[in-house]
């Protein structure tokens, strides 16, 4: 039952010698991604536990542990159960003090990815609750709120053009008058993934369901489902939802009962990812409370914490950011070969998650290309192509609403007949996913074929800028918050101005910024106001 196995036991996703049910397991047992010796269920084990994601030794569990206790992702002394902790609680992404499992805590609560002083759940709050993204003061769920609800990033007023709009809790990701052109649609709040008036639009059917990356049975989305249900991605059962079901629970990778969705559930509870009990959101709980990655005690949020603000997650030697990478690119999770990104990369470029052939990205290449989600020809993005254009996640002939059109080999998501309303519109060939008139408030713009997430006029605010071709997920002016910056083309995951590791940095100077511009536009409607009334007189 293994997913990927090679020759050596290398690179493998799931090898299993005696049954052990491993993720990645290797011939030493190093940078394994799950290894298991006597079915002690650790997600990377090395030769000594130093800088392994999990490491058992007496069935612990804990999520890695280190040599001596610093660096490592859960230490467990008395059972803490935090997913870092520290010495001194100084720069801790979680510190737990009496289990109460705080996100980031600081000395005063400032500058804190998640403060509760009572439980009150917000993923970020600051001192006088502006620039949050999650301020919570009864229970108002907003994504970013702020004090007068100025510079919200998604509000709804009369739930039109809204990222999230709820209709009696419907939570529908999109959803418009008519449910026409939305992401997610809900009707009595039933949550499909996609639906459609017909049940059209499946990502893949086929004649009986078997095997199928979508298939629909009348208007119910599962993203695999098989003949009886076992093995399959996602499975329904009376519309409910479900990512991996089996025929009797075990081991299922999200299992639901009574329409409550848990990541991970076993007969027990024990392992799982996500369960629910009474619809209370957790993110790994147990029966006990012991291996849980996100446990909610008085509905405390927690996630990482370290003792020196070292925070990296994995880096390298060079500076390099990969997540895993190896002395010769086997069993790499990002491996580079001459700049080219791929997922995992193999010898011979068979079976590996994105495998680059001139700089051309594709999502799955096999030996001859045959059926690929991303498949490049001369460096050519397509979702799913084949030689013939069979295939493709949506092709059509005239570019009329599809969801993947080609014309002369440029990609966009969606065009459109005059490039209104389209997921991505390119101009001289360059990518962008959303782009508009004067290029503020664009997803992905392009100047000179850069890559960009979010861009705005003076690159303030921006979710990817780029600089002489440079893949960066955040920068701003100065390189103040910046999830990725980078110099020289180096991959970092958070690095600022003088190379500290923070995740919100100058966040005074950018609201500085915006107070600047808006005394601007009041002192020009004043002058404006005053000019009209005396014409007036």
């Amino acid at each position: 039952m293994s997913l990927i196995t090679t020759v050596n036991g290398a690179l493998s996703l799931i090898t299993t010698a005696y049954g052990g049910m491993s993720l990645i397991t290797t011939v030493n047992g190093a940078m394994s991604l799950i290894t298991t010796a006597y079915g002690d269920m650790s997600l990377i084990t090395t030769a000594y536990g130093a800088m392994s994601l999990i490491t058992t030794v007496y069935g612990a569990m804990p999520l890695v542990r280190a040599a001596c206790s610093a660096m490592s992702l859960i230490t467990t002394a008395y059972g803490a159960m935090s997913l870092l902790t520290t010495v001194n609680c100084a720069m801790s992404m979680i510190t737990t003090v009496n289990s109460a499992i705080p996100m980031i805590t600081t000395a005063y609560g400032a500058m804190s990815l998640i403060t509760t002083a009572y439980g009150a759940m917000s993923l970020i709050t600051t001192v006088n609750c502006a620039m949050s993204l999650i301020t919570t003061a009864y229970g108002a769920m907003s994504l970013i709120t702020t004090v007068n609800g100025a510079m919200p990033l998604v509000t709804t007023v009369c739930s039109a053009m809204s990222l999230i709009t709820t209709v009696c809790s419907a939570m529908s990701l999109i959803t418009t008058a008519y449910g026409a052109m939305s992401l997610v649609t809900t009707v009595d709040g039933a949550l499909p993934l996609v639906t459609t008036i017909d049940g059209a639009i499946s990502m893949i059917t086929t004649a009986y369901g078997a095997m199928s990356l979508i298939t629909t049975a009348n208007g119910a989305m599962s993203l695999v489902t098989t003949a009886y249900g076992a093995m399959s991605l996602i499975t329904t059962v009376n519309g409910d939802m479900s990512l991996i079901t089996t025929v009797n629970g075990a081991m299922p990778l999200v299992t639901t009962v009574d329409g409550a969705i848990s990541m991970l559930t076993t007969a027990y509870g024990a392992m799982s990812l996500i369960t629910t009990t009474n619809g209370a959101m957790s993110l790994i709980t147990t029966v006990n409370g012991a291996m849980a990655l996100l446990t909610a005690a008085c509905s405390a949020m927690s996630l990482i914490t370290t003792t020196y603000g070292a925070m990296s997650m994995i880096t390298t030697a060079y500076g390099a950011m990969s997540p895993i990478t190896t002395a010769y690119g086997a069993m790499s999770l990002i491996t580079t070969f001459n700049g080219a990104m791929s997922v995992i990369t193999t010898v011979n470029g068979a079976m590996s998650l994105i495998t680059t052939v001139n700089s051309a990205i594709s999502m799955i290449t096999t030996a001859y290309g045959a059926m690929p989600p991303i498949t490049t020809v001369n460096g050519t993005m397509s979702l799913t192509s084949t030689a013939f254009g069979a295939m493709s996640l949506i092709t059509t002939v005239n570019g009329a609403m599809p969801l993947v059109t080609t014309v002369d080999g440029v990609m966009p998501l969606v065009t459109t007949a005059y490039g209104a309303m389209s997921r991505i519109t390119t101009a001289n060939g360059a990518m962008s996913l959303i782009k508009t008139v004067n290029g503020a408030m664009s997803l992905i713009k392009t100047a000179n074929g850069a890559m960009s997430m979010i861009t705005t006029v003076n690159g303030a605010m921006s979710l990817i800028t780029t600089v002489n071709g440079a893949m960066s997920l955040i920068t701003t002016a100065n390189d103040a918050m910046s999830l990725i910056t980078t110099a020289n083309g180096a991959m970092s995951l958070i690095t600022t101005a003088h190379g500290a590791m923070s995740l919100i940095f100058r966040v005074v100077s950018i609201f500085f910024f915006f107070f600047l511009i808006s005394d601007f536009l009041y002192l020009k409607s004043f002058e404006t106001f005053k000019l009209g009334t005396e014409h007036e007189v």
